[in-house]
């Protein structure tokens, strides 16, 4: 005997009604999740690494007194050669030598 169309649909139809409350019941259920607390036990015992280098003594600055290094003397042009600097193109400064007329440099950055 073949069931007919009308109750066919009606069961469908509780049955995606039944479904779609199941799903929502489980989205929205509110079920405290607790967990006790397991203090961490390591397996076995940590390596103990052996040092094989010389310890070497830190510069103690407070009881020596003194510096690492020594100052760099400030450099100082001592030459006779160069007579002055001109301003080039975008800032760019040239040299001008004893023999150089600075009026070329003058018009080297106007032209």
């Amino acid at each position: 005997m073949a069931i007919s169309r009308r109750k066919k649909i009606q069961r469908e139809e509780r049955l995606r009604i039944y479904s779609s409350e199941l799903k929502r019941t489980k989205k929205f259920a509110s079920t405290p999740i607790t967990q006790e607390f397991k203090e961490y036990v390591p397996s076995r015992s940590p390596l103990q690494l052996v040092r094989t280098d010389r310890e070497y003594p830190s510069f103690d600055t407070f009881t020596n007194n003194s510096t690492s290094t020594a100052k760099a003397e400030t450099k100082k042009y001592g030459g006779d050669y160069i007579t002055g600097l001109a301003t080039m193109h975008k800032s760019n400064i040239v040299p001008v030598g004893r023999d150089d007329d600075p009026k070329n440099y003058a018009t080297m950055r106007r032209n």
